[in-house]
């Protein structure tokens, strides 16, 4: 009996450490030209990546990522031309170290915008499933400005737009950071809308929503990441899993005390490790540095001995991971604690044995592996007026009627507080003509209300005004 748990505990290990099948959807022509490349006529092996008729190029590196380093060899690497992706399979060492020769921040890609405008009539909300009274999209290069100047039916669109595809969020989670410019006119009014916001891929963000009288406008945003074939790319990595192609799972873990102790997991940019790293290089720049492995086409940037996490610490399907605790060594980590890290999910692992070393941490990134949310600033009172912005950011939305008279606005910028328990809003608030002006500065809790000020004629209710804030979340959007 003994044996045979035993013989069990055996299998259980070597299925955990067993070489993985890792599929990438990037573009071969990311690739420098060069390496060795041999059509097909079958795969190496059934995957859930191939399919009969795909046309199949192998492009497996001949040696090793590191000299005499054997578990940095993949056991095969695959272009499938038909379907476009990359596959690959080899113990965990070279999927990560391959990983990094990838770099799929770098994927050439643009960005869709799709802009959807919803009417919304009296006491109603546009609903997820609602259909846009206006919808129009455009195409961007990440980082280039797109402008959009048409008449679509009744409506006159006026756009701007900056998109930022976010580089090192390109597997499930690719993120998107906006600026727009909007101005929609409908009839004798004109809505206008300018602020930026965060959003992940193909999940619609509201971007503003403006009521009078009843009747009013909800503006949506959806991204989409594009390869330059035209392609939407949905997921950049994926791992075969019980015959199934699965993303990446992502274990982002607030913190929280374990039996082993205090643990926290952070997004964290490949490249803030790379300029850690003693070994830096501009190996891609200097013509005399260290050439490439054969049929690799960059220099790994990174070696770290693997470590695996504990059971229940974080759901990473059992992968280990890099121990980076050594980038960290002036930190004075202390018995016990240990720094690692995901290459493919871009994630930082810490364990702890206490809270302090966390500070230390936010010391030395200083909030820069933090994307800050969107938060939506709600000003009601005879109207309503709604606008999103970045936390630390600004924006704005306005109505005016066919002589350019502002009817209403709302400027503001909105700072969430730590632990996303409260929210400090400016506003300067603008309503009818000729112009009321209300500015100041208020606080409410995420997600709740507080009354800045009221109005009232003779004869007339008190009308008072109300400002909500919250964190909108992408499950919250619209």
């Amino acid at each position: 009996m003994r044996l045979r748990v035993f013989i069990l505990w055996l299998l259980a290990i070597a299925a955990a450490h067993s070489n993985s099948i890792i599929a990438w959807n990037y573009p071969l022509a990311g690739y420098q030209e060069g390496g060795p490349k041999r059509k097909l006529d079958a795969p190496p092996e059934p995957s859930v990546f191939f399919s009969q008729g795909d046309i199949l190029h192998d492009i497996t590196p001949p040696v090793p990522a590191v000299k005499d380093k054997p578990d940095t060899k993949l056991d095969w690497l695959i272009w499938n031309e038909t379907s476009g992706l990359i596959v690959s399979k080899g113990p965990w060492q070279a999927i990560y170290m391959f990983a990094d020769t990838v770099r799929m921040g770098e994927v050439l890609s643009s960005a869709k915008v799709i802009v959807d405008v919803f009417e919304l009539a009296e006491g109603k909300q546009a609903t997820k499933d609602a259909r846009p009274a206006c919808s129009f999209s455009v195409v961007a290069r990440n980082g280039k400005p797109v402008t959009l100047k048409q008449t679509s039916g009744p409506w006159n669109i006026d756009f701007e737009a900056v998109p930022h595809i976010n580089e090192w969020h390109v597997d499930e989670e690719i993120r998107f950071s906006t600026r727009f410019q909007l101005s929609l006119t409908k009839g004798d009014e004109t809505l206008k809308i300018q602020t930026a916001v965060r959003s992940h891929a193909n999940r619609a963000v509201r971007l503003g929503r403006s009521i009078r009288d009843g009747r009013g406008f909800e503006v949506r945003a959806t991204f989409q990441l594009l390869r330059p074939d035209g392609q939407i790319l949905e997921t950049g990595i994926s791992e075969e899993r019980n015959g199934e192609a699965k993303p990446l799972d992502r274990a982002l873990v607030a913190r929280n005390k374990s039996a082993e102790g205090w643990f926290e997991s952070i997004l964290i940019s490949p490249e803030i490790l790379y300029e850690m790293s003693p070994d830096k290089s501009t190996d891609d720049a200097d013509p005399f540095a260290e050439r490439p492995p054969e049929g690799f086409f960059r220099k790994p940037r990174f070696h770290f001995p693997l470590v695996d996490l504990a059971t229940g610490t974080i759901a990473a399907s059992g992968r280990p991971l890099w121990d980076v605790s050594g980038l960290f060594a002036g930190l004075a980590l202390k018995p016990g604690e240990r720094i690692s890290y995901d290459p493919l999910c871009d994630q930082l692992h810490i364990l702890a044995t206490d809270e302090e070393l966390f500070g230390k941490l936010d010391m030395l990134f200083m909030g820069c592996h933090l994307d800050p949310p969107n938060l939506a600033v709600t000003i009601t009172g005879q109207d309503e007026l709604s606008v999103a912005v970045i936390s630390n950011g600004k924006g704005l939305i306005s109505q005016a009627n066919h002589k350019g008279e502002i009817l209403n606005s709302l400027e503001t910028d909105a700072v969430l507080g730590e632990g996303e328990g409260i929210i400090e809003v400016n506003l300067e608030m603008r309503h009818g003509c000729p112009q009321n002006v209300f500015k100041t500065t208020g606080i409410v809790w995420n997600g709740g209300k507080t009354q800045l000020g009221s109005a009232a004629t003779q004869g007339e209710a008190e009308t008072p005004w109300m400002l909500q804030a919250e964190v909108l979340r992408q499950e919250d959007s619209p």
